[in-house]
């Protein structure tokens, strides 16, 4: 799945899944479907925090941190990355299937600019 998200993204985004579904955001000559419901459950075992990967809010690039917790999710067959309260710059990022990417309150994903990015990745 690919997600364009603008700059900055922080807890407070207003953003579901759900609120998409409602108001049927598909391209013309889409079709929609219907959303799985009801969400896995997360235990300790599949909940991974970036600060464990390294992520720091003082790190003028956290993408290799992040991108470790994500892949240590996907390898879990899925589960939580949590980023905890603070900024966290970052360039793309790669969410595997069964990954939740959870903002807790005060966090904020700050995407670098284009220019920084390791295009050769």
């Amino acid at each position: 799945m690919l997600l364009s998200v603008s700059q900055q993204l922080n807890a407070q985004t207003a953003f579901s899944l759900e609120s998409e579904a409602a108001n049927q955001n598909t391209p013309d000559g889409w079709t929609a479907v219907d959303l799985p419901t009801g969400l896995p459950t997360f235990t300790s075992a599949n909940t991974f925090d970036i600060t464990t990967y390294g992520a720091s809010t003082s790190s003028a690039d956290n993408t290799a941190a992040i991108q470790a917790a994500l892949d240590a999710a996907a390898a879990a067959g899925g589960g939580m990355v949590v980023v905890p309260a603070g900024t966290f710059l970052t360039s793309y990022l790669q969410i595997g299937s069964k990954t939740v990417l959870h903002l807790s309150a005060g966090a904020t994903l700050k995407m670098l600019a284009i220019d920084n990015y390791d295009t050769d990745a």
